[in-house]
């Protein structure tokens, strides 16, 4: 059967099998607020797990709305810069897409493609990732010439 989901997503669903094994060895630093229930991280871990299957199983509201409840509470833990923080960002973004919410798709995916440049450089696989999400976006958007500019761009630092 063919695959519905862009390689991108796909890429991005093997970025979120390592999120949750992250999770559950990641510890909070003393700065950080102790995890309340809802933001206990193995809890937090289920959640990303449970987004992951209404995600694959194309229960597109539902995973968003799970992931958006774990990008607040991994900003919460580890600040808006971590890692989980933007992975879970760019899997709520990307669950909007399928939504066909595609202009607050575009907002998340352009603050994270933004965000990823800044944070790990143009060569890493989560930028590249964000950057041909964002892409997509503005290519169903109408947007030919914005998203041809980031496909160059995805292409030229994916070599």
């Amino acid at each position: 059967a063919e695959c519905r989901i862009p390689h991108s997503t796909r890429t991005n669903e093997m970025a979120m099998t390592g999120l949750a094994r992250r999770f559950s060895r990641r510890r909070t630093s003393a700065t950080h607020t102790a995890p309340t229930d809802t933001h206990d991280e193995k809890n937090l871990a289920d959640m990303m797990q449970q987004a992951r299957k209404f995600f694959s199983a194309h229960n597109y509201k539902t995973a968003a709305d799970l992931f958006r409840v774990v990008v607040t509470a991994c900003r919460e833990l580890w600040g808006a810069d971590c890692r989980e923080s933007i992975t879970a960002s760019s899997n709520l973004g990307t669950s909007l897409y399928f939504l066909g919410r595609l202009d607050e798709a575009g907002t998340v995916q352009a603050q994270i493609a933004a965000q990823c440049e800044r944070l790990y450089g143009s060569t890493d696989i989560l930028t590249i990732t964000s950057q041909n999400n964002l892409a997509t976006t503005m290519g169903k958007q109408g947007a030919k010439a914005e998203a041809e500019r980031v496909y160059r761009a995805v292409i030229r630092n994916s070599v």
